[in-house]
């Protein structure tokens, strides 16, 4: 199963995902600040990248640009409460009030399987 990096402020919530996609068979590693996202990418890769709906638009940007330097190739997923994504440009996106458990499974499989697909194309 994939490897998921989720970054966030918000302990409890960042919790409550990591239990859900740990029942589901990924392994999840929890980073709350650029040093520990650093950190976390020189020790392991990582498929996919979850940016917390807490952390500022102006965050996610760093962050997106610290993991594209320490792990390629990487997909993201965003969780937003606004009307419109902050960071439009990555590979998903989930909106707070809407989204469920099995939403946040099904999106996290289906970019890990894009990743996969993506390095079996390269090789």
């Amino acid at each position: 199963m994939a490897r998921v990096l989720h970054v966030g402020t918000n302990e409890a919530v960042m919790a409550t995902r990591r239990a859900i996609l740990e029942r589901a068979g990924y392994e999840v590693t929890l980073a709350h600040n650029l040093r520990e996202v650093v950190a976390a990418c020189t020790v392991n890769s990582f498929d996919v990248v979850i940016l917390g709906q807490s952390l500022p638009a102006r965050e996610k940007q760093r962050l997106v640009h610290i993991v594209l330097e320490h792990c390629k190739p990487i997909r993201f997923l965003e969780y937003h409460n606004g009307i419109a994504p902050d960071m439009p440009s990555v590979h998903a996106h989930l909106h707070v009030p809407s989204s469920t458990p099995q939403s946040l499974v099904e999106c996290v499989k289906s970019l890990a399987a894009d990743l996969a697909r993506e390095k079996e194309e390269q090789s």
